[in-house]
């Protein structure tokens, strides 16, 4: 699968009051200035717009509906993935002054890597619209300063032009381990949200966490690559059931959001922190590297579900 990472350097130009976690907000924000800057007929429904086949917005958000090969199935559309992965400011900020910078990443993949002009746009709209909650009738708005792809610049606000020369990387679930790997440390960096047996689960053990890896480049694969990967998942998971946790200090953290298309607040909390794994984990380990890519459980749009491994030498 094709995939880029983009990195948008802000800067506020009014004061701004932000949730610790800003990543619902931000990817709010974001659907609600992309829809505005592709939406043509200004209908309220894409159901019934003529241009949704070459809409943005809707390749973008709506993601159930955009992709035929599997939106027959009710249930399969129902865990179609979003073609991005919107990281909020990692800082725990809650009030931004005028020139107060701040970054957000912005992670594509397959076809919507070719959408970063519209991206573009929208990330400058949005900063129009403004973030966070009112302050005397105001939301705080910022101004977009620069994108970088890795250590690249790819777009100065001063000149405006945007460098497409930029290529996407591959990632691939089946790459090789380069070495033996029996111990790895696992950095839940955002609350991670994870079903098993169909209920929200506290307790990661290492095979929860790679059924949710599967899943992940499962549905990634299949919806913007070329299908379903050649994976034995039922030994990997037998595997997985072999590897133990050595320490842990994994914690519920709750996170509270409102929804604008709900009309409610809800609760989207997850596990954070950290536990060391260990056994034979080389199998796992592309799993995992693709995974720290793009992130995985529920929400992972608003930036939920980021992991960071780290192997373990032998002492």
């Amino acid at each position: 699968m094709q995939y880029a990472v983009f990195t948008f350097h802000c800067r506020f130009t009014s004061k701004a009051f932000l949730s610790v976690f800003k990543g619902s907000a931000l990817r709010g924000l974001f659907g609600h200035a992309l829809k505005k800057i592709s939406c043509t007929l200004r209908h309220q429904s894409c159901d019934r717009c003529l241009l949704r086949s070459t809409c943005v917005y809707f390749s973008m958000f709506e993601t159930k509906k955009a992709n035929s090969r599997t939106s027959s199935n009710n249930q399969r559309a129902s865990t179609l993935p979003h073609p991005f992965v919107l990281e909020p400011p990692s800082e725990n900020n809650r009030i931004y002054n005028p020139d107060d910078f701040f970054d957000m990443r912005l992670t594509l993949f397959g076809d919507s890597i070719h959408h970063l002009p519209y991206l573009v746009y929208c990330i400058e709209q949005m900063g129009q619209d403004g973030l966070g909650a009112k302050l005397k009738g105001r939301r705080g708005k910022f101004k977009l300063i620069s994108i970088f792809q890795k250590d690249q610049k790819i777009y100065d606000h001063s000149s405006g032009i945007l460098d497409q020369s930029h290529q996407p990387e591959i990632l691939a679930p089946d790459w090789p381990a380069d070495e033996p790997v029996s111990k790895i440390k696992i950095r839940l960096e955002t609350p991670l949200r994870l079903k098993f047996n169909n209920r929200l689960t506290s307790r990661i053990s290492f095979h929860i966490l790679i059924r949710a890896c599967l899943r992940r480049i499962s549905h990634l694969e299949e919806t913007f690559a070329n299908g379903e990967p050649d994976l034995d998942y039922r030994n990997l998971i037998v595997l997985a059931k072999n590897i133990h946790i050595e320490k842990s200090n994994f914690k519920w953290q709750e996170i509270s959001r409102y929804s604008n298309r709900q009309k409610t607040g809800m609760q989207i909390g997850g596990v954070t922190g950290t536990a060391v794994f260990t056994g034979d984990i080389t199998p796992f380990m592309p799993l995992l590297a693709y995974c720290e890519k793009t992130h995985i459980g529920k929400q992972t749009a608003f930036g939920l579900g980021k992991i960071t491994v780290i192997p373990v030498p032998d002492q």
